[in-house]
């Protein structure tokens, strides 16, 4: 059997920028940011952490089932609400539901850490560690009805199978800055191999609670800058110096081009490639470069049957991290400084921070938009860019552009690279 053509016909979001792409769409073309300081430490002390975070909205307004969202924690309920958003935009689902997938990543491996504190307290000996006699005497009596079930990595999917009637394929991505976009191209993957014939993907997390900030932190990956917080990201600047963690969710449904067209749904665009590859190198950064994500970038494009002058903008991870953004300008060298005509690159995490396991599927949102509007959003703070950087990266402000096949590239911390490539729809 021929691969079958994938195409995208819903789209929802839940960013620092706004709930739903048209808020989130409005403000990056605007050259907004979101990130600002909060103190995370709730010790009454001045805000302090950079984080990017995702303004309130009522849940309920989007999924009514009580039961439910009883069992969804913070970041659940942000994949919750982007998936029925996607959903709703699609329109009628058209496969019975075995021929239903969903394809979801996150962050999210246990319960909140806060929902533990009771039973933690309970628990301590005379020396103040963890007593297991007193975890068993006191402590599990401690614990919240729903601490198991609240903290599946999977409850996010649970649900959504559930309000969907989705009895096909399905799973769930643990990790971080790749597996948003790596969701994402598995439903494709899924769709264009015949296993299902529609799919909501995408991606959760909540990158803004202590326990995480502490971690990336402690990695030296958070931005040190005092100044304006929304001055802190500064992808591909020489000034760079790290990232603020966010939150938020992004998902999208896709399904088979003909399925599309046969119940007349508004298709957004086409995936025509997918690839990833691994680092397979230690935490040694002398000997990084950014040959496995052009390995990743060519392999996409070969997939999709395109050249890379081909391709006329690349969505591109831009974690603002010092060999993050050098090695992937070195990628972009290898796979496109040798022609003549160079795409537009832009990064725009200078906007919403690093979402973590959620940044690809809402970048990849970005790159859909924007092969829409026929915009390309800016990069923001970019002042000062490495001289050796020969691409232009749209600094300051949304460009007008005909964009008709673009990239979105996605990076892990373990050297995991991910990349889609997505054509304009045209008719």
């Amino acid at each position: 059997m021929s691969a079958r053509r994938v195409v995208l016909t819903g789209l929802g979001c839940v960013t620092p920028l706004g709930i739903g792409a048209s808020d989130f769409w409005s403000a990056l073309l605007e050259g907004r940011s979101a990130v600002t300081r909060l103190n995370l430490a709730d010790d009454g002390a001045e805000p302090r952490h950079l984080v990017a975070p995702a303004p309130g909205f009522d849940i309920r307004s989007f999924v009514s089932n009580r039961k439910l969202l009883r069992i969804m924690c913070r970041t659940d309920r942000f994949g919750l609400a982007a998936a029925q958003m996607a959903a709703a935009e699609a329109g009628e689902v058209a496969p019975p539901p075995e021929r239903r997938g969903a394809y979801l990543a996150t962050r999210k491996d246990a319960c909140p850490v806060d929902m533990l504190f009771d039973a933690i307290r309970a628990s301590r000996g005379p020396t103040g560690g963890i007593s297991p006699a007193l975890l068993g005497e006191q402590g599990f009596a401690e614990f919240p009805p729903m601490t198991l079930v609240t903290g599946m990595p999977n409850g996010c999917l649970f649900a959504i199978s559930v309000l969907h009637s989705i009895k096909g394929a399905g799973s769930t991505l643990l990790g971080r800055g790749d597996v948003g976009l790596a969701a994402i191209g598995a439903a494709y993957r899924a769709i264009q191999g015949g296993q299902v014939d529609w799919a909501l993907a995408g991606a959760h997390d909540d990158g803004t609670d202590r326990w995480t900030y502490a971690d990336l932190i402690g990695l030296g990956l958070i931005s040190n800058w005092q100044g304006d917080p929304s001055q802190a990201v500064k992808p591909f600047d020489r000034r760079r110096d790290g990232f603020a963690p966010g939150e938020g969710a992004a998902m999208v449904v896709l399904e088979d081009l003909e399925d599309a067209q046969a119940r007349g749904a508004k298709i957004q665009a086409e995936i025509v490639g997918y690839a990833e590859t691994c680092q397979a190198l230690a935490l040694d950064h002398a000997r990084l470069d950014g040959s496995a994500l052009a390995r990743a970038i060519s392999a996409a494009l070969q997939q999709a049957e395109l050249a890379p002058e081909d391709v006329d903008y690349v969505s591109a991870c831009g974690s603002a991290t010092v060999i993050g953004d050098r090695t992937e300008i070195e990628a972009l060298e290898k796979v496109f400084g040798g022609g003549a005509r160079r795409p537009l690159v832009a990064g725009i995490k200078g906007a919403i921070g690093h979402l973590l396991a959620a940044s690809g599927a809402v970048e990849f949102a970005a790159t859909v938009l924007a092969l829409q509007h026929q915009m390309v959003p800016p990069t923001l703070n970019l002042v000062e860019p490495e001289p050796e950087c020969r691409f232009d990266l749209v600094p300051g402000r949304a460009r007008k552009a005909a964009v008709r096949t673009a990239i979105t590239i996605s990076r892990g911390i373990g050297g995991q690279n991910a990349v889609i490539a997505l054509r304009r729809w045209e008719p």
